[in-house]
């Protein structure tokens, strides 16, 4: 005859579940911070790359057709400087949210600790074109751009 235990539920107190609260903003804004560090490397090194292949003389940018680039530069954009905007985007959301649960509690406001922000919907015209209203993803834009356009120019 085999006993099996009854489920438990944990009780928090309040101290607690402001810890796990600010806890989980920490890690939201956390996902954040690591993804820049990265972020402008590869965007401004694939940048001063094609700068660089442009400024020597035995490679032809011009042997490249030009819908080849378009291609290139609309896929490098829509695939990882929306892709990164999106997932800083719902990361910040989150962070944001749960400070603002944290601040709600140490001021002794009602909160809802179930409620969490959903992702961006890809339906969404923001998951699509939110990024190019955003400053630093219109500025790794731009760079890739005019790098391409100067290589061109270079040779």
């Amino acid at each position: 005859m085999s006993t099996s235990t009854p489920p438990t539920t944990t009780t928090l107190d309040d101290s607690d579940k402001l810890s796990a609260t600010l806890k989980l903003a920490e890690l939201w804004s956390a996902r954040h911070d690591q993804r820049r560090k990265y972020e402008y490397g590869v965007s401004l090194g694939l940048s001063a790359a094609l700068l660089i292949a442009a400024s020597r003389q035995d490679i032809e940018f011009g042997d490249v057709a030009w819908w080849i680039w378009a291609v290139f530069a609309i896929g490098f954009i829509f695939l990882w400087i929306r892709g990164t905007w999106v997932a800083n985007y719902d990361d910040k959301s989150k962070a944001k949210h749960y400070f603002q649960i944290a601040d709600d509690m140490i001021a002794g406001r009602a909160v809802n600790l179930n409620d969490c922000p959903n992702d961006l919907p890809k339906s969404d015209l923001k998951w699509w074109f939110g990024f190019l209203a955003d400053w630093s993803n219109l500025f790794q834009t731009v760079a890739i751009i005019a790098a391409i356009v100067i290589g061109h120019i270079l040779q």
